[in-house]
């Protein structure tokens, strides 16, 4: 006769144990086949926790599990920080609205063109977007979070605007760069500037990235690409991109959209711009004026 099993109080660690490894494995499973489980790093850490699982540490076990958790979170986040949606949005700057009852969605590492006829509320798509403007009806967010709920420690890695003339203000290369963002570090701003083209015609400079701004240092074309360093800098989700090939000559206009490609990979990007949309690709949305 077979002895039936019995509940044994002294492996209830072991029972435990099993419990956790369990629903790490799964928890690695379900990580895995989404697609998250892209780096090294990650493997590693992963291997390093089922490792001390299996050697009977309870502590690891639970700390794994809430390791591959909040890191499944936290990069489905991160796949996701780059959605933009503007839901039945009206907005106008008198009685007269420029937008109404608009909505528009771009996924995360999407490109799209805004066209329409001057007045028709491309700009304005971009003010809202940047928070400058609260809609009037309608929601506007970023990621999911509505744009006027994003802190403004927090707004410059979220979106940025590549304008079509540089604001500079006084202050080194470097500070022009940064904006004086103790977030971003020197290594950043001059991996900016590489990813820009701008970085050999900064280290030309006397002093290089201290080298206080003055006008006609920089060529009309590389004050643009400064102004991709700028906005690349935060590493931010989103781009938007005014015209900003205008008034460049061919050369220059092609040194600023080969930049323009360098920075935008992994982004979303938004721009009225037929040279960008020829450039980049992407899908257009089109914006039509208001009828009186």
């Amino acid at each position: 006769m077979r002895k039936s099993k019995t509940f044994r109080p002294d492996r209830i660690g072991s029972y435990f144990r099993m419990e956790w490894l369990s629903l790490a494995l799964v928890t690695a499973s379900v990580i895995y086949n989404v697609g998250l489980l892209a780096t090294p790093w990650f493997e590693g850490r992963l291997a390093q926790c089922l490792a001390d699982i299996l050697g009977g540490n309870e502590t690891a076990a639970q700390m794994a599990v809430l390791v591959l958790v909040y890191i499944a979170v936290t990069l489905l986040v991160q796949a996701a920080r780059g959605d933009v949606a503007l839901s039945h949005v009206t907005f106008g700057y008198g009685e007269k609205p420029v937008l109404e009852d608009f909505s528009l969605t771009v996924k995360q590492g999407e490109q799209v063109t805004l066209v329409g006829r001057t007045g028709a509320g491309k700009s304005t798509v971009f003010k809202l977007l940047l928070g400058l403007y609260p809609p009037q009806h309608g929601t506007v967010t970023i990621g999911g979070v509505d744009v006027a709920a994003i802190p403004d420690g927090q707004r410059r890695t979220c979106i940025r605007c590549v304008e079509q003339h540089i604001s500079r203000g006084p202050g080194t290369v470097l500070e022009q760069i940064t904006l004086n963002d103790p977030q971003i570090t020197g290594e950043m701003a001059r991996n900016a500037a590489k990813l820009a083209g701008i970085d050999d015609a900064i280290q030309a400079l006397p002093e290089g990235y201290d080298t206080v701004c003055t006008d006609g240092m920089f060529s009309q074309g590389e004050w643009q690409l400064l102004s991709i360093a700028r906005a690349a800098a935060a590493d931010p989700a989103v781009l938007l991109l005014d015209e900003i090939t205008a008034n460049l000559d061919a050369e220059t206009e092609e040194r600023v959209l080969d930049a323009l490609r360098q920075a935008s990979r992994g982004r979303t990007v938004l721009s009225f711009s037929h040279r960008v949309y020829e450039s980049l690709g992407g899908r257009t949305v089109e914006i039509k004026p208001q009828t009186p």
